[in-house]
């Protein structure tokens, strides 16, 4: 086993109540992004962890492993979520006898990614022995950039050791795409994204 692909999921959203359960062309945001990550081949299993019985049941009808009786304390909206992700993989490695050597953490909230990319970015990772990479969408106009959420890789020592995805020392990967970046987090976002669901069609 080297790279598990982990969803976290809460059941609810202050800015935006019930986000992951919501639907762009009649397929929810877990959806989506179960669908997604099976095609990236690099990525050797999948598991899901939220408090929500909605999304375990999605999750187990598409055959995903799903984390079992998550702690009530791991689903406050202030719990970090290294803590969560640590927590899953530890019951994962125990449920199913498998070590785990890095994560691939991915938010429902990011519909629009590109499978090419996301290759990319774990390719990245492996090839320079990285601790942590991110993938990060680059503002031309404004000379910025910032982390987009559309994946992120850790080593797992590194994530039980420091308790934390240590984005600071993050190898950056950068998008070319300002839509494989969006990040659904209120109804402005939303409402962005279905109107862009009707005229682009995600590249691989």
């Amino acid at each position: 086993m080297k790279l598990l692909g982990v969803i976290t999921a809460r059941a609810n959203s202050s800015r935006l109540p019930g986000k992951n359960l919501k639907k762009i062309k009649n397929k929810t945001l877990i959806e989506i992004t179960i669908e997604f990550i099976k095609k990236v081949e690099n990525i050797d299993d999948i598991l899901i962890t939220s408090d929500s019985t909605k999304i375990n049941n999605i999750a187990k009808k598409k055959d995903i492993k799903v984390v079992e009786k998550r702690p009530s304390g791991l689903s406050s909206i202030t719990t970090p979520s290294a803590l969560t992700v640590i927590h899953a993989v530890k019951w994962y490695e125990k449920k199913y006898k498998k070590k785990v050597e890095a994560i691939a953490l991915f938010q429902p909230t990011t519909p629009f990614r590109s499978v090419s990319f996301i290759k990319k970015c774990i390719n990245k990772f492996f090839l320079f022995r990285e601790r942590v990479a991110s993938s990060n969408i680059y503002y031309k106009k404004k000379n910025s950039s910032s982390t987009d959420g559309s994946i992120y890789i850790i080593d797992k020592k590194e994530l039980f050791r420091l308790k934390s995805f240590n984005e600071k020392n993050a190898i950056k990967i950068y998008s070319k795409s300002a839509v494989n970046s969006i990040d659904i987090d209120n109804f402005k976002d939303l409402n962005k994204a279905l109107r862009l669901s009707n005229v682009i069609k995600n590249k691989t």
